[in-house]
């Protein structure tokens, strides 16, 4: 699709650039003749074109034409170059009276013929059309038409480019839900491995359990077992060595000796126990089996966007009327302090910060932390996430959106719950923010535009990997590339609309880990930015042009790694990186 729409535009430049007609000419063999040569009934060619009379001429019906005054300002060319002009397809008659272009109406800027005037545009201002032409050469008119015609190009060359990173992203989605699909597998084989092991230790320990009792009620009949026997043997003894009297005598003592055996045998002795064993499947194990159908589904989400054009007179005439203020006006007014509850106890490095208009605010740190206060600057709760915090952002009253590992997880501030986790951000880069009811998330050399679905709308290319946080105010895209050291503002479209440099925009050395530069906009398109080793921060006005110092260590900064504004209230939230301090300020103009 992009190769066809960029073909396309490519033809239209390839025919509407007027310095390159030599590149269109006429099939050879092409000839003009000469009209006042036919009139007298001869053939000739004409080696010259007069534009204004609309025939050609010989090498002596030009002389004439030259001779004559009311001709002389006529526009002459060679039949060559009015060959090559004729592929213009430029209809210099009216389209509805068929009658050539001769007017000018100033007031509603249309080329009209003798008749147009007559009829609806008797009362207008009206010029010569060969006066008004004169110069058209070199105007601006022309001049913008080709630049437009440039920038269009441009901006379709651009989507080439996204359709290229577009197949890189999928092909890296496709691998990142293989390692999931993988790495769930294996998860579940740990698991149930482990559910196997538990289930045979169990059976093993009852198993002999079981066959312990068997074994005791064995040895007891055992022992009475024994005592039966000594007197089977003397009854056998006495049969064959006693006396008839000794006999007498000794079936009377071994009776009652056998009476008094049993009644101790049904005394003590319980009946024998039996033992069996079976398996009892856990109902749950039984429902997993008949409902895990599947691991889970791929999910296809298709996004579209519709290609806009940007008028390059009506952008400048818009930059032209734009009112910068001036940010020597800009007084912070601190509103109050807030000590950061550390959930750990020990100690932490803050990573960054957001504000709301109902004056929570919301902290995260390198432990993977979390951290609510109230607007009165109680500590609220907090939660820690299993991924590492590269940065967050408020999303209208009640909600951030937070960077980590490859994902943004949405938070509720009243739950402090995950809602929900959007996956497939690209690389690990410090910056994001919401805006426009999307979020911005950098990436290498994109930034993506995101709903809070997970769709991504749409694909910004940056000319670097190299850049830090991210903000967004109207249609302007702001982020810091901190190996040149300079803020980049950029529209939507990836185009440029100005920098500006200074060498203490640069990866902060003051902390313990490589984290970034935080900045913001206010609404006035004002630029608050941290410079963490020179404890400061700075603005920068809405044009790049002016900047200064408006906190510093007398502020109470030390390395801040945070910065928030609310556009809602009109205040800076800043957050230093080691000391567990924030201060909220009120901003005036």
């Amino acid at each position: 699709m992009f190769q066809a729409q960029h073909t396309v535009i490519n033809n239209l430049i390839h025919c509407a650039n007027i310095h390159d007609l030599e590149r269109h000419s006429m099939a050879e063999g092409t000839t003009v003749s000469c009209e006042p040569c036919g009139y007298n009934g001869l053939s000739k060619s004409a080696k010259v074109w007069c534009n204004d009379c609309g025939e050609g001429f010989c090498d002596e019906c030009v002389n004439g034409h030259k001779m004559t005054k009311i001709l002389r300002s006529h526009h002459l060319l060679s039949i060559t170059n009015y060959l090559k002009s004729a592929e213009l397809f430029i209809d210099e008659n009216c389209q509805h009276h068929k009658e050539p272009y001769e007017f000018f109406c100033l007031q509603h800027d249309t080329i009209l013929c003798l008749e147009c005037v007559q009829e609806n545009h008797s009362r207008c201002k009206i010029s010569k059309l060969s006066k008004v032409a004169k110069g058209s050469k070199t105007s601006t008119a022309l001049t913008d038409l080709e630049n437009d015609i440039k920038s269009t190009s441009e901006h379709f060359g651009k989507y080439p480019q996204e359709e290229d990173i577009s197949k890189t992203d999928l092909k890296q989605q496709k691998q990142n839900i293989r390692d999931k699909v993988y790495n769930m597998r294996c998860e579940f084989n740990n698991h149930l491995d482990q559910l196997q092991e538990n289930v045979l230790k169990d059976l093993e320990l009852k198993y002999n359990n079981c066959t312990k009792g068997v074994n005791e009620f064995n040895s007891a009949s055992q022992v009475k077992g024994d005592d039966i026997e000594a007197l089977h043997n003397r009854i056998a003894i006495m049969k064959k060595y006693g006396s008839e009297k000794q006999v007498f005598i000794g079936t009377r003592q071994i009776g009652k000796i056998l009476y008094k055996q049993k009644q101790e045998l049904c005394k003590n002795l319980s009946k024998p126990k039996n033992f069996s064993l079976e398996f009892k499947m856990n109902g749950n194990a039984k429902s997993l089996l008949s409902d895990f159908k599947s691991f889970g589904e791929i999910l296809v989400r298709e996004s579209s966007e519709t290609v806009t054009f940007i008028d390059p007179s009506k952008k400048q005439a818009q930059l032209n009327i734009q009112k910068h203020l001036s940010i020597e006006k800009i007084d912070l007014q601190l509103n109050q302090l807030v000590q950061i509850t550390n959930p750990s106890g020990l100690g932490m490095s803050l990573i960054a910060c957001a504000i709301f208009p109902t004056k929570q605010v919301v902290f995260a740190n390198d432990q993977n932390n979390i951290i609510f206060h109230n607007e009165d600057g109680s500590f609220s709760g907090d939660i820690q996430l299993d991924d590492s915090i590269y940065d967050l952002t408020p999303i209208n009253s009640d909600k951030i959106a937070v960077r980590t590992d490859y994902e943004v997880k949405l938070v509720d501030i009243n739950t402090k719950k995950v809602e929900r986790i959007i996956t497939g951000c690209g690389n690990i880069v410090w910056g994001i923010c919401y805006a426009n009811g999307k979020l911005y998330v950098l990436d290498y050399g994109k930034i993506r535009i995101v709903d809070l679905d997970g769709t991504v709308s749409k694909y910004i290319p940056i000319e670097t990997d190299n850049v830090g946080n991210v903000a967004v105010h109207n249609d302007q895209i702001y982020f810091i590339r901190l190996d040149l050291e300079t803020v980049y503002v950029i529209d939507h479209s990836g185009n440029q609309l100005w920098t500006f440099h200074g060498n203490r925009l640069q990866t902060p050395e003051c902390f313990l880990l490589q984290y970034s530069i935080s900045l913001d906009v206010d609404n006035h398109g004002n630029v608050f930015i941290v410079l963490p080793d020179y404890d400061q921060v700075i603005v920068v006005s809405s044009d790049g042009k002016q900047h200064r110092v408006i906190l510093d260590k007398s502020n109470n900064l030390k390395g801040p790694s945070g910065i928030s504004y609310c556009r809602e209230t009109d205040q800076l939230l800043v957050c230093n990186d080691r000391d567990g301090c924030a201060t909220i300020y009120d901003i005036n103009l």
